[in-house]
């Protein structure tokens, strides 16, 4: 007979988190694993800054023996949950999923949304005309002896530490034990939820429109390579695909797969938020054409404000225009500015400055060069330079704006 059935009794199985920086991951384990599936990969996310959270399902761990009261709403309200809380305190916000961990993870970004996605071996099907009638075949054959139809490899290392996990004093080489393990049965019902977290991992799959690395074992007999293509097909954003020489149990710290995940994550979160940030500033300049629009522009650039002082009397007239310019070629040439026109004399004076003396709001209209600064609130003249000596303060109250739209951003037109 078996010994006694210790599944997953440690407390490495249960549920942790690695407290880090503003980015979290969420990791999600496969059937039937725990939260330790994927610590090493958490660890590592953590030393590189990151939060990390590795959940564990309902029914998984020390809860092993109730899983066939759980279902596959459980276990993807379970992912959903948490993941709303990391999004509430953390971003960026990325979400890594093992096996039948892959399949939740598809859905709960559907439904909750995630700035990155990592799938490794994502499960959604098993190749048997047995797996497709699975609902139909739980309601006449309530249990199954997995190992009398899959003949297990006792001299396989993945298997052998899989059996570990149930059962930890489990003795390979006594025939009576064997013969036990093949005697163990399992509610059909349990097999019939994870075919559903696949099911319905497939049919979101086209709602994914976020960075995705899926990894695959070459030699997964459980996952096939072809089954996860067919999944990878369906994502509708950038995804990368990486076959690495391996089994199912490519989530081990030791895997080659593991190696330069967090430099993907790295490159694939600058590409989301270069996207992200110019069509931000490109939304933002076209709608409020006074904030300034050389964030990331190359040289040859100017860009400059004309701000046009009359009192009420109509007795002074004075010009102010405070830039920049960047010099095609030569970066000796760049340098930020401030002109003054006095409209009574006449005269004007040109005050240069140094590049680095301009700064620039990239939210909201607000400028400064040198000690003067220019804003939608007014202006603050403090120009002490061979050219000249100009101070100053003007306040604008009861300001009427230019109504942008997008066909006319402002009286300069389009930019």
């Amino acid at each position: 007979m078996l010994p006694q059935l210790e599944a997953f009794s440690g407390e490495e199985h249960r549920a942790f988190t690695l407290m880090g920086g503003k980015p979290a991951a969420l990791f999600v384990h496969g059937f039937p694993g725990t939260a330790n599936d994927l610590r090493g990969l958490a660890e590592a996310l953590n030393a590189d800054g990151w939060t990390t959270h590795n959940v564990l399902l309902p029914g998984f761990g020390r809860d092993i023996e109730r899983l066939p009261k759980h279902t596959y709403r459980d276990w993807l309200a379970a992912v959903a949950d948490r993941l709303t809380d990391l999004k509430r305190r953390h971003a960026p916000v990325m979400l890594v999923g093992h096996s039948m961990g892959g399949a939740l993870s598809i859905t709960a970004a559907a439904q909750v949304g995630v700035d990155a996605l990592v799938l490794l071996a994502p499960f959604y099907k098993i190749n048997s005309p047995l797996w497709s009638v699975l609902p139909v075949v739980q309601a006449v054959l309530p249990s199954v002896k997995p190992f009398k139809l899959f003949k297990p490899d006792f001299s396989n290392a993945e298997f052998r530490d899989g059996v570990s996990k149930f059962v930890p004093n489990f003795d390979f080489d006594d025939p009576q034990q064997r013969a036990a393990l093949s005697e163990l049965s399992v509610p059909v019902r349990v097999f019939a939820q994870v075919r559903e977290a696949g099911v319905r991992a497939y049919a979101n799959a086209p709602k994914i429109g976020v960075p995705t690395l899926v990894v695959q074992g070459r030699r997964d007999s459980l996952v096939m390579p072809d089954n996860t293509r067919a999944l990878m097909a369906r994502l509708r954003g950038a995804t990368q695909w990486v076959e690495v020489d391996g089994e199912h149990e490519i989530n081990r710290p030791d895997h080659p797969s593991w190696q330069g995940l967090p430099t993907w994550w790295r490159a694939a979160n600058a590409r989301r938020k270069r996207g992200r940030i110019r069509m931000r500033r490109y939304v933002r300049g076209v709608l409020h054409p006074e904030i300034y629009h050389g964030f990331g522009r190359k040289a040859p650039y100017f860009e400059g404000w004309y701000f046009k002082l009359i009192d009420a009397q109509r007795g002074r007239r004075m010009a102010v225009i405070p830039g920049i310019f960047m010099a095609e070629g030569d970066s000796r040439g760049d340098h930020a500015f401030i002109q003054v026109l006095d409209g009574m004399t006449g005269r004007a004076s040109y005050h240069e400055y140094p590049a680095s003396a301009f700064i620039a709001d990239p939210e909201r209209f607000d400028v400064t060069v040198g000690n003067s600064r220019f804003s939608a609130e007014g202006i603050t003249l403090d120009i002490d330079t061979p050219d000249g000596r100009v101070q100053g303060e003007v306040r604008f109250e009861n300001r009427v704006t230019f109504p942008a739209t997008w066909r006319m951003p402002g009286i300069m037109g389009p930019f």
